[in-house]
């Protein structure tokens, strides 16, 4: 990942922070979590 989205949380709140763009926020209802994509990542919390 970039330098600037290298930064991440040890731990992960709600809603999630992080340096960079939400491209998507989806709800699970299934698995009861929150998708976010930013940038190039893909974070399940």
């Amino acid at each position: 990942m970039d330098s600037k989205n290298s930064t991440m949380p040890t731990t992960k709140p709600k809603p999630f922070k992080m340096h960079g763009t939400l491209l998507t926020h989806s709800f699970d209802n299934k698995r009861d979590k929150y998708t976010y994509i930013i940038g190039e990542g893909t974070f399940f919390l």
